[in-house]
């Protein structure tokens, strides 16, 4: 009798830890595959920059903030420039 209470009420607590035990498996499958692509994009920007090839072909460099932010500046620079050429 006791064994069977003390078996019920573990069985709850076996069952959350099962739950747990899934998602965090599901979670660090997500992050390991998420690795894996970011390692391959950079071994990619990497082959292409030893080559000498342009690495604006790479869509994920160019829509990076820094990118964006250094093309936005880059667009002000010219249009001031233009402004104190005129005068």
């Amino acid at each position: 009798m006791k064994a069977e209470r003390r078996a019920q009420r573990y069985r709850p607590c076996r069952q959350r830890y099962r739950t747990a035990d899934v998602e965090l498996n599901k979670q660090l499958a997500g992050a390991r595959a998420e690795v894996t692509e970011k390692k391959l994009r950079l071994e990619q920007a990497r082959r292409l920059y030893e080559n000498g090839g342009d690495i604006q072909a790479i869509p994920d460099v160019m829509a990076s903030v820094p990118i964006t932010q250094l093309r936005q500046q880059q667009s002000e620079l010219k249009w001031r420039e233009e402004e104190l050429s005129r005068n």
